[in-house]
């Protein structure tokens, strides 16, 4: 099961390295820095009041995750949501989620003890990659609530 994380861990990694390229941002950087260069995107994006593509995006997972009866978090001044899996196993759903709808997920267990029981979607993929992902998750979790 070690070796099954550690490459769960690189995907994840991965994924915050495309995300990363998306923004421009060509380097390592910390968390702060990547969360500056989210915002500047997001205020180019929304000068004249309308909704960024990051927080249509999440807004749109968000809506997607509620209709099928979970209860969500963030999604509405952040690109991620955090959806109540009600006990369920993080790892485990993540897993469930890549090999059956090839959907990318984050495990709430990474992000410690208090994030068990979690799953965190994020809004950084184009739009039609989004809604894809909400039918792909329509479709996995149809019936299991």
């Amino acid at each position: 099961r070690g070796a099954r994380r550690d490459q769960e861990a690189d995907r994840l990694l991965y994924g915050e390295w495309c995300a990363a390229r998306a923004f421009g941002i060509r380097r390592r950087t910390s968390a702060a820095q990547f969360g500056r260069a989210i915002r500047r995107h997001s205020a180019a994006q929304s000068s004249d009041g309308a909704p960024t593509l990051l927080t249509s995006a999440a807004a749109m997972l968000k809506s997607t995750m509620e209709g099928l009866g979970y209860t969500t978090y963030g999604g509405t001044d952040a690109p991620y949501v955090f959806v109540d899996l009600e006990g369920k196993s993080s790892w485990d759903t993540f897993s469930e989620l890549l090999e059956s709808s090839q959907v990318v997920t984050i495990p709430g267990a990474g992000f410690g003890p208090g994030g068990e029981g979690f799953l965190r979607l994020s809004a950084f993929a184009p739009r039609a990659a989004c809604e894809e992902a909400c039918e792909r998750l329509k479709k996995a979790f149809a019936g299991k609530k």
